[in-house]
């Protein structure tokens, strides 16, 4: 396991992606490749569907939008990152894990404060019922009249086979695009999450987990969460981890459990009715943080390193 030591954050960043690099190097680019949706021009046809998702999904660009709203402190650790990758060659002490790809600490630990996950996560999506228009198959009813759908054509090119041609329709609810994802008498049906364009703010909020001095600023970093509007994009708002509640301790101090209140399965909502559709992501309404004192076995995982 990779232990790196930097004078600075932006070095140690550079470090974190050699590392990475030097001993992730092909999972990393496969990452790479299945978020753009290229898996089938290198490994054939057998991806063609998780390329098409991909695609449908808008990963790449939501990805390169994002991160243009990150803060400037955040792309200089990602542009760090990439640096080392590419081997071009304030304080930060965390230990925990790096997900291939990823600049910062989902799980771990600093000098201050650990914290962790519980398994799986609730759903943060509603899939829209749309009618559609008898005349034309891209409009569809919403807020009293006919809207008309974005429609997106992308080309996957498949090693060893001839590339495929795709056409993706897209709704709007409430501003959040909303990809079809099946048509069946007359109607379709959206997936709606108003996550869809805010992929930046978890980047800001594990970092300000990393760089917590203990629980009261982990507590901040968690309530601070944000909508989708340009609320959203100013300093301090986050959104909270896509895990249902995140417990997190300090040494000789107190615990606390974050918990995401969220619905636990996708439901089908009239998509013809704005009021119904959901245009925020979590706010800080929508999360508790609940505090006690710590117990003995949580002392071993938050301990000094």
């Amino acid at each position: 396991m990779p232990h790196i030591y930097a004078e600075s954050e932006e070095a140690g960043f550079f470090g974190v992606g050699y590392a990475q690099a030097e001993g992730r190097l092909q999972l990393v680019l496969r990452h790479q490749r299945a978020v753009s949706g290229t898996m089938a021009e290198a490994f054939g046809a057998d991806h063609l569907r998780s390329d098409q998702l991909a695609r449908l999904w808008c990963h790449a660009a939501e990805a390169e939008e994002a991160f243009e709203r990150l803060s400037a402190e955040v792309q200089r650790d990602y542009r760090a990152l990439t640096a080392g990758f590419n081997r071009e060659a304030g304080p930060w002490k965390s230990v925990g894990v790096v997900p291939a790809g990823c600049a910062f600490p989902v799980l771990g630990h600093t000098r201050h404060v650990a914290w962790g996950m519980t398994t799986g996560a609730p759903s943060i999506a509603d899939c829209c019922r749309i009618e559609i228009d008898p005349a034309d198959p891209h409009r569809y009813r919403y807020d009293g009249g006919w809207k008309a759908m974005s429609v997106s054509e992308e080309v996957i090119a498949v090693r060893g086979g001839e590339p495929l041609r795709v056409v993706f329709d897209y709704t709007d609810h409430n501003g959040v695009t909303c990809p079809v994802i099946a048509r069946q008498d007359g109607f379709a049906y959206a997936a709606s999450s108003p996550y869809q364009h805010v992929a930046e703010l978890q980047d800001e909020q594990l970092r300000d987990w990393n760089l917590a001095r203990g629980i009261p600023e982990f507590r901040d970093a968690m309530r601070s969460c944000g909508g989708v509007g340009e609320a959203a994009r100013a300093p301090r708002h986050r959104v909270t981890s896509p895990g249902a509640a995140v417990p997190a301790a300090e040494p000789g101090g107190v615990e606390i459990e974050a918990t995401a209140r969220r619905p636990q399965n996708i439901s089908i909502i009239q998509g013809s009715e704005p009021a119904k559709i959901r245009s925020n992501a979590l706010t800080a309404k929508g999360s508790s943080v609940s505090s006690r004192p710590r117990r003995n076995a949580s002392a071993g995982a938050s301990q000094p390193v």
